[in-house]
């Protein structure tokens, strides 16, 4: 009898929290698909004690589905993020007790998702334990960190950070507001950011003047 699945809809709840529609947009060619498994594959086998095991054929299909052999992929769920979560699929190949979307499976696919599309485990780990999931840390691996002044940056101006209240910077960032308050006096000093009233703002990119 197979084990019930029971982390399977929180998930992808997780999910969509973190990723939005960008989750459902299908960007990418099956050789595009098949070239990232190809890459990604070969970088993480060796982690997850799958050293001489070749990439899982990438081929078409209605929905997405992935394992140690094969991923299927529907023209939706052709984008990095969908590509990421079936390979983990693949490199989770060990049964898990408590289903496909267990604990030790949300761990390699946070580890894949900062390492290869720059995500920030600081984000994503925080709201998967609000998501309610069970993860195995341990099988994320080592991840890159973001510089608190990037975390700042990212947010601005889609959701900006309400300084002179302190609840607001640590519930959107996850950081303390003094922190906050750090690493906005260096993105002003870089010319990267400006102050509206109490509110922080992203400076405009120049644009580069071109001679005729």
């Amino acid at each position: 009898m197979k084990d019930r699945d029971f982390q399977r809809s929180r998930v992808y709840a997780w999910e969509r929290a973190a990723c939005g529609d960008a989750l459902w947009s299908g960007t990418m060619t099956v050789q595009e698909c098949e070239e990232m498994v190809r890459r990604v594959w070969q970088t993480e086998r060796g982690r997850y004690g799958l050293a001489r095991r070749p990439p899982p054929q990438v081929v078409a299909g209605r929905g997405a589905r992935g394992n140690i052999q094969r991923i299927a992929l529907g023209h939706w769920a052709r984008n990095p993020w969908v590509v990421l979560h079936e390979l983990a699929h693949g490199l989770c190949d060990r049964a898990e007790p408590q289903g496909a979307h267990g604990p030790r499976f949300v761990g390699i696919l946070i580890g894949l998702l900062c390492r290869h599309l720059s995500r920030d485990p600081d984000e994503l780990l925080p709201l998967a334990y609000g998501c309610g999931l069970h993860v195995y840390e341990r099988a994320i691996g080592t991840v890159p960190r973001i510089a608190i002044a990037e975390k700042v940056e990212k947010h601005l101006p889609g959701t900006p950070v309400q300084l002179a209240v302190r609840i607001n910077a640590e519930q959107q960032l996850g950081i303390s507001y003094r922190q906050v308050q750090g690493a906005a006096l260096r993105l002003v000093r870089a010319g990267r950011a400006r102050w509206r009233g109490k509110v922080l703002e992203k400076m405009a990119e120049p644009q580069i003047q071109r001679s005729e």
